[in-house]
């Protein structure tokens, strides 16, 4: 069992490898970036004990999980680690107001809704962030604001009041384990490029 020494009993080890484009170069400080940055991403997600390694020649990360067992779904984590996880804010017109560098923390809640319990993602804005939304928020009265996470549309909320207090909150119909990788990118921040996810495989016990 390669890269964990002496294997934990009832562990479930994986290992996932991603690899970037020809055509991106990135530095060593890129590299190192995007390695602290899947770190990140992982223990955001409750995934303790990751090791990620950077292989600059073969142009590819692998990332080590000890124990995947607690993971429910192991391939959409795999998706989530590789995505670049860019969030944006933007108009109608499509212009984008802010984005994830304005984003201060991001959590799981669940609220109440007409008796249903529904599981939703607060997010608290930066100093800078909270004052922009409300200028953008006392703008857009009546019109639209669309959320994206890299080119997926999250939800596009009608706003119908200013929101000054830096705090936004995304509904949607998010599982447990969506809601729980969304926040995981939104915490790290994005990738400064794209990773394409080549294999997720589990070690062998021998």
């Amino acid at each position: 069992m390669s890269g964990y020494g002496v294997p934990v009993a009832g562990a479930d080890p994986y290992k996932l490898v991603y690899e970037w484009s020809a055509g991106t170069a990135p530095t060593a400080a890129n590299a190192d970036a995007v390695s602290h940055l899947l770190q990140a991403r992982c223990e955001a997600a409750g995934v303790t004990g990751a090791k990620i390694t950077t292989e600059m020649i073969l142009r590819r990360f692998v990332v080590d999980i000890p124990d995947a067992s607690e993971i429910a779904d192991i391939d959409a984590f795999a998706q989530m680690l590789g995505k670049t996880g860019r969030l944006t804010f933007q108009d109608e017109s499509g212009n984008i107001l802010l984005d994830g560098s304005d984003i201060a923390d991001a959590y799981k809640t669940v609220t109440n809704r007409n008796g249903i319990n529904c599981i939703e993602i607060a997010l608290i804005f930066t100093a800078d962030g909270a004052v922009k939304f409300g200028q953008i928020t006392q703008d857009l009265i009546g019109e639209q604001l669309a959320i994206y996470l890299d080119d997926e549309l999250l939800v596009a909320p009608t706003v119908n009041a200013p929101i000054y207090d830096g705090n936004a909150v995304i509904t949607g119909n998010f599982t447990d384990e969506q809601a729980t990788n969304l926040v995981a990118l939104m915490k790290a921040g994005a990738l400064p490029f794209a990773l394409t996810p080549v294999s997720c495989e589990p070690y062998s016990s021998s």
